[in-house]
């Protein structure tokens, strides 16, 4: 077998970033994991943990996206401007008539979930009706501890969910693959990362969608918008 062969081919490209994403989510989660330590250890208080948390990671996810970026599209320049790097991964404005877009994007992702969702509850309905673990955690917060988590859920996740799914790894897969494979595979270890089967089917067709919205815009804007507006109505529902 012919490593190097393989490590040029299409399937070699797609297999190393897959394996790239998922060790970056590694070293991501090791260094937050680090970062929370004293407080867990020192402080014992668990609200605490979650905050900060849901603080820390979407910063330290966003640094990791914008410095994995330079390191694949500029390695080869001793320089490179970090509005240069922002704008590969997508923070431009739209070059496609986003206002007709958008609502094209929500309405076929509701559709498709409702559907998938209704086989899901068909298959496995135990399954189907689990509760979102942050859902949990969200419920239990109080006062200033919900504010900041409300903060880190609905808004800051979002933005550096986009930046790593859409903005980066479409970029990755589509150096070499078809933009097809580009949207869905960055879905699927969105899926994958919420570790949840139901989650999991909700974010997968979601990250299909927002891929097709970030491709045809080129931009992720949108895409974080529609994310900013999911979680914020979910966190909604889940207070009220």
């Amino acid at each position: 077998m012919n490593l190097e062969k393989i490590r040029n081919s299409k399937f070699g490209w797609a297999l190393g970033i897959s394996l790239f994403a998922v060790w970056f989510f590694f070293v991501v989660s090791f260094v937050v994991g680090l970062l929370i330590l004293p407080i867990d250890l020192f402080a014992g208080n668990k609200d605490l943990v979650e905050v900060t948390l849901a603080v820390i990671l979407p910063v330290i996810l966003v640094v990791g996206s914008i410095l994995m970026y330079r390191l694949f599209f500029f390695a080869d320049k001793k320089e490179s401007k970090l509005k240069d790097i922002m704008v590969g991964l997508g923070f431009r404005l739209p070059k496609r008539n986003v206002w007709w877009l958008t609502p094209l994007v929500l309405v076929g992702y509701i559709v498709l979930l409702v559907a998938a969702l209704g086989v899901l509850a068909t298959v496995a309905p135990n399954v189907a009706e689990q509760e979102q673990e942050v859902a949990n955690t969200v419920k239990a917060l109080g006062g200033w501890y919900l504010v900041v988590m409300v903060i880190g859920v609905g808004i800051l996740t979002p933005i550096a969910e986009e930046t790593f799914f859409r903005g980066l790894l479409i970029q990755l897969y589509g150096k070499k693959l078809k933009i097809a494979f580009a949207i869905v595979a960055p879905a699927l270890l969105f899926g994958f990362a919420h570790m949840q089967v139901n989650v999991g089917v909700d974010t997968f067709i979601f990250g299909c969608a927002l891929g097709w919205l970030t491709w045809k815009t080129q931009s992720i804007y949108p895409a974080i918008g529609l994310h900013l507006l999911k979680n914020l109505l979910a966190l909604s529902n889940i207070l009220s």
